[in-house]
């Protein structure tokens, strides 16, 4: 949504022109984690600025008062798909009249509008790039263009809105969680850290019963149906990304409540894998196993990797076990249909080639999480504390500040070489 920002749910034709208005928060949540990961690969702003317009966007539209998301967005408005995103090229002139008039036309004519329009007799915003390698918005545009997208903007926002699917669910959030997390650390961003911190307050404190039961939806206040695996696992793995990020022990203490919910309530030992539903579901006929990542990531490979990364962070061997043997009981399978298997594979990944924690301990803790903060190696965790050696698990014992100098401990497998307090000593980081 080249005016709003965020995405669309699916394209309806080959050309990726013509979308299926609707917007989901998981599509958006999953795009903002691949975006972050381009970003780091390639420092190519175009996509950190599409990753901060769809932060805005969700933060704008689809954000509770609480601070939870809420679900969707239709595609229809008034009874017709797309009436409120579409605009005929007369009302994009009439909107921008305080613009140059050959500004808007090569405005008009970079987003493809036409003016007996591109689409049903109106216009969708739509670049079509002129090469792979060429964007085209040139650069003296882009600043005017953005301009002028901020007008229409606030002339869209006076029609009619589409229908607001206002539920919460637990394991969407939790995808947008972890996202939040990384795009915090990557970009160095004060304000996606407290969006982070509040969403995951909101997921900690409202999404449960008082006897402490993960629940699926929050809507009108209240909470309802137990959470499946996919909320508890997705949310016990978001967790660790929010410890990654501040290093405060009630988030990694949350996970590990939720990953031995996993391993007591969900996993399959026979078999090597976890049901959807929990023992404390109501009974079926039979407890279903989804092991394909489809639209979201299936529950199964959401389990893996929060087992692994909260045994880590831990030191629970019994979760990194579990984690590493229903791993290889579908590398196989994952290897030969890959598309089949996109976020269990991109754990294994992350698992199989881990080597490297660093824990930094001390007042100054941005002294060395700068020179980890556009980190290329996504396998590495980065664990910031004022004090590391007061989270009350065996792989923090004793990593506390040197002589009252914030200190770096680089370690494998949670085996540290020797405390660094000296930023420019750390190797490869100059």
């Amino acid at each position: 949504d080249h005016i709003g920002g965020g995405f669309h749910r699916y394209s309806t034709d080959s050309r990726w022109f013509a979308p299926h208005f609707e917007k989901m928060l998981y599509d958006n949540a999953l795009l903002l984690n691949a975006l972050c990961d381009a970003w780091l690969l390639t420092k190519d702003e175009e996509f950190r600025s599409c990753a901060d317009e769809t932060h805005a966007f969700l933060n704008r539209e689809m954000k509770h008062v609480s601070g939870g998301y809420f679900s969707a967005l239709d595609a229809d408005t008034e009874g017709k798909e797309g009436r409120f995103y579409v605009w005929s090229r007369d009302d994009v002139g009439i909107a921008l009249s305080e613009f140059p008039e050959e500004d808007t036309k090569r405005f008009c004519d970079t987003y493809n509008l036409d003016e007996t329009g591109n689409w049903e007799g109106s216009n969708i915003f739509h670049l079509a790039p002129p090469s792979e390698t060429e964007f085209p918005v040139k650069k003296e545009d882009i600043e005017q263009f953005s301009r002028m997208r901020k007008v229409l903007l606030k002339k869209r926002d006076e029609r009619t809105r589409p229908g607001l699917d206002d539920k919460i669910i637990t394991s969407w959030n939790a995808m947008l969680l972890k996202s939040l997390c990384r795009m915090s650390r990557a970009f160095g961003s004060t304000k996606l850290h407290e969006n982070a911190l509040e969403l995951a307050g909101f997921l900690h404190d409202s999404m449960q019963t008082d006897d402490g039961r993960l629940m699926r939806i929050f809507k009108d206040g209240a909470v309802t149906q137990p959470g499946f695996l996919d909320d508890i696992a997705l949310l016990a793995e978001a967790f660790t990304h929010v410890f990654e990020i501040n290093g405060e022990a009630k988030w990694l203490n949350r996970s590990h409540e939720l990953c031995v919910e996993l391993t007591h309530s969900f996993y399959d030992s026979d078999n090597h894998g976890f049901f959807y539903s929990s023992t404390e579901h109501e009974r079926l006929l039979g407890r279903n196993r989804d092991i394909f990542d489809n639209a979201v990531p299936a529950g199964n490979s959401a389990a893996v990797s929060a087992l692994w990364r909260c045994g880590l962070l831990t030191g629970n061997a019994d979760f990194m076990k579990i984690a590493r043997e229903a791993t290889e009981k579908l590398i196989s399978t994952a290897s030969k249909h890959a598309s089949s298997f996109g976020y269990a594979l991109d754990h294994a990944c992350r698992m199989f080639y881990h080597e490297q924690e660093i824990v930094i301990s001390g007042p100054e803790p941005e002294s060395f999480l700068s020179l980890y903060r556009a980190d290329q190696d996504f396998t590495r965790f980065v664990i910031p504390s004022d004090n590391a050696a007061s989270i009350p698990y065996p792989p923090f014992r004793d990593k506390k500040p040197v002589g009252g100098k914030t200190a770096c401990y680089i370690c494998s497998g949670f085996t540290c070489q020797k405390p660094l307090t000296d930023p420019d000593k750390v190797p490869g980081k100059k």
